[in-house]
C-alpha cells in the first residue's frame, strides 16, 4: 500500500491536483472538502498536496482561477459597452452554474487570480472608455458583481431535507401570511410566473438601465 501510494505522489502534477478537487467540490460542497478527503480522491498522501500549493486557501485560489478561466469574453470592439457587460455577465453565470458549490468562494476569497483580474479590467476598460469615472466605474462593478453571485445563489436548490407534506404546510403558512399584504401579495405572484433566465435578465436590464441613465446624464 505504502508504495503504491508513493507512485501516486509521484503521478501528482498541479493540473490534476486542480482537476480532482474541482470534481470534488462539485459533488460535495465545500462542507465536505478537506485536504484529507483530496488525498483519498487522488490516492495519494494528502500532504503531497502541500508540494504545489503552501495551504488549503492557495488551493481554493486555484479552483477559482481554473473554472473563472473557462470565462469566454467579447473579443469584437465594436460592440457597444451595455451589450459587451451583459455578454460577460451571461458568459459568467454560464460557467458559474456548472460549479454551484463553488460560487461561495467568490465571496470569501479574495479574487486576485489572473481570470479573475481579466475580468474585472475589461468591465473597468470599458466603462472608463465609456466616459463613467473611476469611483462610478467601481461602483459599478461592484454591484453587477454582487448582483451576479446573489443570483447565482438565489439559483441553487435548497440544502434542507423537508418533507412533501411539509412544504405543503410551509406553502400554506406563507399563502395566509401574504394575504394580510396585498400589494406584495400581486407583486410576488405575478413574478413565481417568471422563469430564472427571465429573473436574471431583468435584474442585469435594470442595472444596465441605470448605468445608461447615468450616462446620458453626462451627454
Amino acid at each position: 500500500m505504502r508504495g503504491k501510494r508513493q507512485k501516486k505522489n509521484a503521478d501528482l502534477s498541479r493540473e490534476r491536483v486542480l482537476e480532482v478537487a474541482v470534481s470534488l467540490l462539485d459533488r460535495e460542497g465545500l462542507s465536505g472538502f478537506s485536504m484529507r478527503r483530496l488525498g483519498a480522491e487522488l490516492e495519494a498522501d494528502p500532504m503531497a498536496v502541500y508540494y504545489y500549493f503552501p495551504n488549503k486557501g492557495a488551493l481554493l485560489d486555484g479552483v477559482l482561477e481554473r473554472i473563472l478561466a473557462r470565462v469566454v469574453l467579447p473579443e469584437d470592439v465594436r460592440i457597444a459597452w451595455p451589450e459587451q457587460i451583459r455578454m460577460v455577465m451571461r458568459e459568467l453565470r454560464r460557467v458559474l452554474r456548472n460549479h454551484a458549490h463553488v460560487v461561495p468562494l467568490l465571496i470569501a476569497r479574495p479574487l486576485w487570480t489572473p481570470a479573475s483580474l481579466q475580468i474585472g479590467d475589461m468591465l473597468a476598460r470599458l466603462l472608463l472608455e465609456a466616459g463613467f469615472t473611476e469611483d462610478q466605474a467601481a461602483d459599478a462593478i461592484l454591484s453587477l458583481s454582487s448582483y451576479l453571485v446573489g443570483h447565482l445563489l438565489a439559483e441553487q436548490e435548497p440544502t434542507d431535507r423537508t418533507t412533501i407534506s411539509e412544504q405543503e404546510a410551509r406553502a400554506h403558512l406563507m399563502q395566509s401570511a401574504i394575504e394580510k399584504y396585498p400589494a406584495f401579495q400581486h407583486v410576488f405572484t405575478r413574478s413565481q410566473g417568471y422563469s430564472i433566465e427571465r429573473r436574471f435578465e431583468r435584474g442585469l436590464e435594470l442595472l444596465l438601465q441605470g448605468l445608461l441613465s447615468q450616462e446620458r446624464g453626462r451627454s
